[in-house]
């Protein structure tokens, strides 16, 4: 099982994840120029404690050192447009997720974000999360407000393909980064031989929010990005 993995999806953002978490908020006071947030920078650091004796006593240094977060998951993420996964079988898919505003934070159940749909010839759209059994940890959090709460957060889905549940979907999270973008259809999820292909004719469209150089992120979205995934 494998992810397709054409690099277009991630160029221009340079998918370097630096483990430090650093957030600053602007706020322009006075001229109504609203809140602007500089990006945070991803993922945890690791710190070690190395000590030495001399003649004159111990002495202890700290170090931290940055290592790419990949969450619960064990391979990165290169982007693509196509998830593979037997019948009877799991798929793990991590996504961390970004909500900012000046307000109260939210609250997110991971599950109400991930769909899984089928289209008929017509085009119409079905609920095909009945074929799948969906769980994600954390099940629920929340995110977002004026300290900037779990911005970030990786979340893994296990994305189990019930039997009988060949075909191609359509598997979407809403608004994705680093596009800035919310598609009618985000990422194929191929089951088995993949037949039938519920995705067929079938021609998506996307919206994209914009934001200036010091608010690349608009607020009040709550953005998801795939970082990594397991099959």
């Amino acid at each position: 099982m494998h992810v397709a993995s054409p690099e277009d999806i991630m160029s221009g953002y340079g998918k370097q994840i630096i483990l430090t978490v650093s957030i600053a908020v602007v706020i322009a006071v006075g001229l109504g120029l609203g809140v602007y947030y500089i990006l945070p920078q991803l993922g945890r650091t690791n710190s070690s404690t190395t000590s030495s004796t001399t003649g004159s006593g111990s002495t202890s240094n700290t170090t931290s050192v940055t290592t790419p977060n990949l969450g619960p998951c064990s391979t990165s993420y290169q982007g693509g447009g196509s998830f593979y996964v037997n019948e009877s079988s799991n798929l793990d898919l991590c996504v961390e997720f970004y909500y900012y505003n000046s307000g109260s934070p939210i609250n997110v159940i991971p599950t109400d974000q991930l769909t899984i749909q089928a289209y008929n010839s017509s085009l119409d759209a079905r609920n095909a999360i009945s074929n799948f059994t969906v769980t994600a940890s954390p099940s629920n959090f929340q995110i977002g407000g004026s300290s900037n709460e779990n911005e970030g957060i990786a979340v893994e889905y296990q994305i189990h393909a019930n039997a009988i549940s060949n075909g191609t979907y359509v598997l979407n999270l809403g608004w994705l980064l680093p596009q800035q973008q919310e598609c009618t259809f985000e990422f194929s999820l191929v089951v088995g031989n993949g037949i039938p292909n519920y995705t067929a004719n079938l021609i998506g469209h996307c919206v994209t929010a914009s934001g200036s150089s010091n608010f690349p992120y608009p607020p009040n979205i709550l953005f998801a990005e795939v970082v990594s995934y397991q099959g």
